[in-house]
């Protein structure tokens, strides 16, 4: 769900459907993929958490990602980073699967 309730898919996040095999390219914005948006960790936080709380893969990867290196204020976390890359890379997500084998977890 975006901020005004709807489905986040029809905003900027457009992952891999919740337990699908295949994956859809992430639909950004056009200043996202030119770097005209200002960086803001807490906002891309907040999204990622929503993203993987409704099963996107790469939602999920990311918020492993913010985990695993202590990001934007969370604490380094390599249990829960493992937990939601496990779940992205049953998922089919590339970047999960290195993750793991990363983390020792393959």
């Amino acid at each position: 769900m975006d901020s005004a309730g709807g489905d986040i898919r029809h905003g900027a996040w457009a992952g891999p459907e919740p337990g699908g095999a295949g994956h859809r390219r992430h639909r950004l914005p056009a200043g996202c993929r030119q770097g005209g948006l200002p960086k803001n960790d807490e906002e891309a936080l907040r999204l990622y958490k929503r993203a993987a709380g409704q099963g996107y893969a790469g939602g999920q990867t990311a918020l492993g990602f913010f985990y695993e290196t202590g990001r934007d204020g969370l604490p380094k976390n390599k249990q829960e980073a493992a937990r939601l890359y496990k779940r992205a890379a049953g998922q089919g997500d590339a970047y999960a699967r290195s993750a793991l084998r990363r983390l020792g977890l393959h």
